[in-house]
């Protein structure tokens, strides 16, 4: 997770679509670390608020980020530069969260 999101920063002020794109990779990582069933992201996200490891705060958090990470991988949509930063802060959050739930 933690090499996943290196590698999202690296790439934040190059190319702001890429960061979503990797930013992506971070909340599938996630999802994974918190043993979600293997299906499409949406999918992933739903099972964990299900069974209770995503409060609905941070299960609407992580819908957003996943949101992003699309706009991000079509060239018909795209991320602004000004929208990386707000990005960035909204993927600290849901990291922060995570952290915290992990020592639960």
């Amino acid at each position: 997770m933690e090499s996943s999101y290196d590698a999202a920063l690296a790439v934040k002020r190059i190319d702001p679509n890429a960061f979503a794109v990797l930013l992506g990779r971070v909340l599938d990582a996630v999802c994974e670390d918190r043993q979600a069933k293997p299906d499409k992201l949406f999918n992933r996200i739903e099972d964990l608020a299900k069974c209770g490891e995503f409060p609905p705060n941070l299960k609407e958090l992580a819908h957003n980020l996943r949101k992003l990470r699309n706009f991000g991988a079509h060239d018909s949509l795209g991320i602004q530069a000004d929208d990386a930063s707000l990005l960035e802060l909204s993927v600290g959050r849901c990291c922060f969260m995570f952290t915290l739930l992990r020592r639960l």
